[in-house]
């Protein structure tokens, strides 16, 4: 136990102690959300798609939490995390946000969806998954939304 805090001590003093490595990056066009949709978007026009987690230093460990995104059923990698530190709460939060850039957009219909993940007893614990847990850290999948968008020449 003692060894995990400090661990979770040493990340939020990483975070919190180089703040210009943990500066949000760059986005391409306006954010498309797999819960709030829209169902349509202009073809060729560049946008984002953007989840992830805002956790608390103890909620650990932090590496299990992820977000993958798939499209039209294939994965693919997201171009950058973030890994943002929010000091309005105390202990500071930590945001991370898996961003997915599509600088030259799409064409046709397409269906996206998330997956988010999280440690099996910390799920268990929210709520979030029935368990039984093989181990407390086993990465489990908590949510999954799909969006369908057609992206529609004007």
């Amino acid at each position: 136990m003692k060894r995990v805090l400090a661990v979770t001590c040493t990340i939020v003093v990483l975070l919190v102690g180089v703040p210009s490595a943990l500066a949000a990056r760059d986005r391409t066009g306006q954010r498309i959300r797999l819960d709030a949709g829209p169902s349509t978007y202009p073809a060729g026009e560049a946008f984002y798609i953007q989840h992830g987690w805002v956790l608390e230093p103890s909620e650990s460990p932090l590496g299990v939490f992820d977000f993958t995104l798939e499209i039209d059923g294939q994965y693919v990698a997201e171009d950058f995390v973030d890994h943002i530190v929010d000091n309005s709460h105390t202990p500071p939060w930590i945001n991370f946000q898996w961003v997915h850039n599509f600088p030259d957009g799409m064409v046709g219909a397409h269906s996206f969806s998330g997956h988010w993940f999280m440690p099996c007893a910390t799920a268990v614990r929210r709520g979030s998954y029935p368990g039984p847990c093989e181990t407390p850290n086993e990465k489990v999948e908590v949510l999954n939304l799909t969006l369908d968008v057609e992206f529609e020449s004007p």
